[in-house]
């Protein structure tokens, strides 16, 4: 087997020709992460490019200042426990990262009610924990959000869209969660007179996304210009949230007639 020197310290290696990735081995799990964390630290000027860490590792989370590409948070097992109440306001407050998912169990009964770290995209597997307050914090700190198993409502989703419209969840493009329909609920609900009315379908695209809006449907447009609409095709398939800065109307298709 071979040996590398790391932080002074000889080290057995095995690289597996086949694949990225090699298997170092030390009696002492946390000195041996600790030094080679340091160890590319000072070689590239770099934090590691992907986490995925579980119980009882959650030190890891606080090595260096630099935040990581991706962290995922215990990789999904059969009859995993979840992990504990602070790990879990450690990770939502503090975890430094462009990607975070969460794919563990959270605590029966856990509430979270302080802002969350900012993220370019987050995915909740487990969401049953996650109320209105949460999505707001969501919005309001990460650009695409999924959340799954959630028990989260059409009148949560009035609610965001209505903290939206006023400018105080600012941060979220796309939003994907399954979420309880309430009959006589809309999500657009006190906003009518901010929607404009789709006649004729049409697409629209921005950052990549196009949607394509049916006849008869409607999108909430904010006084800075921001749009908002969103796309169920069945009940059974995530609702899927979309707000658009600079709209580019798709060739052909053209700003919508609107009444």
């Amino acid at each position: 087997m071979e040996h590398v020197m790391i932080d002074g310290k000889e080290i057995p290696i095995d690289r597996t020709p086949t694949a990225n990735f090699i298997n170092l081995y030390s009696e002492d799990r946390k000195s041996l992460l600790t030094a080679v964390f340091n160890h590319i630290n000072e070689l590239f000027d770099k934090n590691l490019h992907t986490l995925i860490i579980r119980p009882p590792s959650f030190w890891v989370l606080y090595l260096g200042d630099k935040p990581f590409v991706l962290v995922i948070i215990d990789p999904e097992i059969e009859d995993q426990e979840p992990i504990s109440a602070e790990q879990c306001k450690y990770v939502l407050r503090h975890c430094k990262t462009n990607e975070l998912c969460l794919n563990c169990v959270f605590p029966n009964g856990f509430r979270y009610f302080g802002s969350i770290a900012k993220h370019n995209r987050i995915v909740v597997r487990h969401g049953s924990w996650l109320i209105l307050e949460n999505l707001i914090s969501l919005g309001q700190s990460c650009t695409r959000i999924r959340i799954e198993k959630s028990n989260l409502t059409f009148k949560d989703l009035n609610c965001l869209i209505k903290f939206w419209h006023r400018k105080k969840v600012d941060c979220f493009r796309q939003l994907v969660f399954q979420c309880e329909i309430i009959r006589g609920i809309n999500p657009f609900d006190g906003l009518r007179e901010n929607t404009i009315l789709v006649k004729g379908p049409v697409s629209l695209k921005c950052d990549g996304d196009t949607i394509t809006l049916a006849d008869g449907f409607r999108f909430v447009e904010r006084e800075d210009g921001q749009i908002l609409t969103y796309a169920q095709e069945e009940l059974q398939v995530p609702m899927n949230v979309f707000v658009f800065d600079k709209v580019e109307w798709v060739e052909g298709k053209g700003p919508p007639n609107t009444s």
